[in-house]
């Protein structure tokens, strides 16, 4: 009996000192309930090596938290943005590349969704240098931090399927990293 409430005890001190989650990849919030994430219907991605993805499937982007499995808290968090998409009915990459539409539609992708989701968390757009415009988009909040998205390009053969996202991903920062 005395065992079970030292055990209980000790269970709500540790659950004490973490926060809920805010689903902010921006802030400085990393030490969270993942029980909570759980309860808010997040999917379960592995991210291999032990590793699995918390997402949060938000109306026009995800934020997920990645947990070590060992450890059970979290160890990164970030977010995901479609960016744009399209159909292409090709066999292989040369044939990609020879396409006139991709090529068009990749020059052109529009910042405007990632915009207005990141004005959401209080970022707005940095002018871009010219030679990073196009796989790197950078923002900034009040503060003058910087927070750098990265565009990538995925092919879903399976779906004919061209896709850009805009993702940005952040570790915990560890003792070693914070100032004295």
């Amino acid at each position: 009996m005395r065992v079970g409430l030292v055990i209980a005890g000790l269970m709500i001190v540790t659950a004490c000192g973490r926060k809920s989650p805010t689903l902010n990849p921006f802030d400085e919030v990393f030490d969270v309930e993942v029980s909570q994430l759980a309860e808010l219907d997040c999917d379960t991605v592995s991210a291999g090596c032990g590793y699995f993805n918390l997402v949060y499937h938000k109306e026009d982007h995800d934020v997920y938290y990645q947990v070590y499995m060992d450890e059970g808290q979290v160890i990164a968090k970030g977010l995901t943005i479609l960016v744009d998409s399209m159909t292409l009915d090709v066999r292989s990459q040369r044939e990609i590349d020879d396409n006139s539409a991709y090529q068009k539609r990749k020059s052109e992708l529009d910042r405007s969704i990632a915009d207005s989701v990141l004005a959401s968390y209080g970022l707005s757009k940095v002018d871009p240098e010219p030679e990073d415009h196009d796989w790197s988009w950078v923002y900034s909040d009040e503060q003058r931090s910087t927070y750098s998205l990265t565009v990538q390009e995925s092919w879903l053969p399976e779906m004919k399927k061209m896709i850009w996202e805009a993702k940005y991903f952040e570790s915990k920062p560890s003792a070693l990293d914070r100032p004295n």
